[in-house]
């Protein structure tokens, strides 16, 4: 088998040399040289944490799923799945300037809308458009009461529950919208006796095209990946992902729940995970024109 030359050169300008045979990954060939590599995902090409930077020579990327179309073109590969094909000079970026562009469009276009999708039957949540008469002097119900009379008569629902926040804010959207709203209801998925939940009021009707967001969010032990989608089409309209902040306190599970044990540890770990979620929810609502306060569902699994 033939053998080729690697050339490393690491953050701080070192270069190391090693022969490694042909279709050796880098990573075994950084491993030959005494040089560590970061694999917190065990070389399975999905946390991007092994990122190179390949100066010359010939490899084969049998992923690069972490990478941009932009960091390709700059030689950046991902070491765990870059296979050795002829001598090469590797750059080993040092890990707080590994530049981490996590690819976005590729990964959502191949989030398919589910065959037969009815916004109307196949989610919990409705968006309803009501018209109200103002109130008089011989008309005198109370904000509330009219807005459950109108969902009553207009949108079939006989009971609901409502936040004090939501009460607060249903005057102003009555009045801003001269008394034609929409409300936007979660059905849920109790049965039984449960109610209707009020989840915002807003001024104005409301187009039935218009998008209603939801997110879906993946927490993983490395990174966070956070799903914007639109339930009127079930489309996937944005999506991004960032390492875990919860890394900075152990890279692996059992470590964190060890730090969890700590005084405070379980709230750090909350807060930094939270704080990742909240600027990937950001990032998506950016994307598609919108905001975080738009957003009226999640689906959350780790």
């Amino acid at each position: 088998m033939t053998d080729f030359r690697v050339a490393f050169t690491t953050g701080d300008g070192q270069p190391v040399e090693v022969d490694v045979p042909s279709g050796a990954l880098l990573t075994e060939a950084a491993r030959l040289a005494g040089l560590d590599i970061g694999q917190p995902c065990g070389g399975q090409g999905r946390c991007g944490r092994c990122v190179v930077q390949v100066a010359s020579g010939a490899v084969r990327r049998r992923s690069s799923l972490r990478l941009s179309g932009a960091d390709i073109a700059d030689g950046f590969a991902l070491a765990c799945q870059t296979v050795v094909e002829g001598n090469a000079a590797v750059l080993i970026p040092s890990q707080d300037k590994v530049a981490r562009r996590m690819t976005s469009d590729r990964v959502a276009a191949e989030v398919r809308v589910p065959d037969g999708y009815d916004f109307t039957r196949s989610q919990s949540i409705r968006r309803i458009n009501l018209t109200m008469s103002a109130p008089s002097m011989e008309d005198q119900t109370d904000d509330w009461s009219r807005l459950s009379t109108a969902l009553r008569l207009q949108g079939n629902t006989q009971r609901l529950e409502c936040s004090v926040y939501l009460l607060r804010k249903l005057g102003a959207a009555l009045r801003e919208g001269q008394w034609r709203v929409h409300v936007i209801l979660d059905d849920g998925i109790g049965g039984g006796d449960s109610m209707p939940r009020l989840l915002d009021i807003r001024p104005g009707h409301c187009d039935g095209d218009q998008p209603l967001w939801a997110v879906a969010v993946d927490i993983g032990t490395t990174t966070v990946t956070v799903w914007l989608v639109d339930l009127v089409t079930g489309r996937v309209h944005a999506q991004e992902s960032e390492y875990n902040g919860q890394i900075a306190r152990g890279e692996d599970v059992i470590s964190r729940i060890i730090y969890s044990a700590r005084e405070g540890g379980g709230e750090e770990l909350q807060t930094r995970v939270v704080t990742t979620i909240n600027k990937l929810l950001g990032q998506v609502c950016d994307r598609a024109a919108t905001f975080p306060q738009e957003v009226v569902k999640g689906a959350i699994a780790g």
